[in-house]
């Protein structure tokens, strides 16, 4: 009966453990999107900022302003940006989100 036992319990764990690892993978599977989105949200507010880069003029392209990005050396566009954050391209949301 010990042996029966043993075993029941032994396979339990090893369910349990299996289930806690499948849970901590996903989690850190989902949590990589949210970084991103963080990462662009604050390029994007530090873009907006800098009225030099963009100056809420209705008539600016998106795509035509360059903003420094800090996980590389070069630049994005302002549209990759928002798109990256989540946003629509549009000016309507870029005004928002620059508090124009």
């Amino acid at each position: 009966m010990k042996g029966i036992s043993l075993v029941t319990t032994a396979l339990v764990l090893i369910v349990i453990a299996a289930v806690v690892l499948i849970a901590f993978i996903m989690l850190i599977g989902n949590s990589k999107g949210q970084v991103d989105i963080i990462q662009y949200d604050s390029a994007l507010r530090n873009c907006c900022n800098d009225r030099s880069r963009y100056d809420c003029g209705d008539n600016t392209l998106l795509s035509s302003v360059t903003c420094r990005v800090p996980w590389g050396d070069g630049t994005e566009t302002l549209e990759n940006l928002v798109i990256g954050a989540g946003f629509e391209p549009n000016t309507n949301s870029i005004k928002t989100l620059c508090n124009c």
